[in-house]
């Protein structure tokens, strides 16, 4: 079960979101050697049809093992770390203007253009914006 703080941020949620991709691609890889799975032998397979000896590993593929089950519990909490993110943007960008730009900015590393499209504001008003969310960072 994951515990969350009651006062999670914006980067704190940044933070485990990068955690959790992390963890996602180790248990990709672990279940990819595990099976030896590759994309064109398991296209081959699927395309060819018929019996043949390859039916083992389509049934691990289907068969539910602790990787997979490890995936999907982490492409949940993915999904609710994105859906935060998101909604907390939303929710501060008419309150708390510098801290949306700083962390689209820092984190996200989007460009000028992009947080105008999102935010409408100004290429002046977001480099002020993010001024003044630096000066009070420090």
């Amino acid at each position: 079960m994951v515990e969350i703080k009651k006062e999670l941020t914006i980067v704190d949620a940044y933070r485990e979101l990068k955690g959790i991709n992390n963890r996602i691609d180790v248990y990709k890889t672990l279940r990819n050697s595990t099976y030896d799975i590759k994309p064109i032998k398991l296209k081959e397979i699927l395309v060819s049809g018929g019996r043949h000896n390859n039916e083992a590993l389509l049934n691990a593929l289907v068969k539910k093992d602790e990787y997979t089950e490890e995936l999907y519990r982490l492409y949940e909490l993915k999904n609710m770390y994105e859906r935060f993110i998101l909604e907390e943007i939303e929710r501060l960008k008419g309150v708390q203007q510098p801290i949306i730009v700083g962390f689209l900015k820092d984190y996200e590393k989007w460009s000028w253009k992009e947080i105008e499209k999102v935010l409408n504001y100004s290429e002046r008003q977001l480099r002020r914006y993010y001024d003044e969310y630096k000066i009070n960072r420090s």
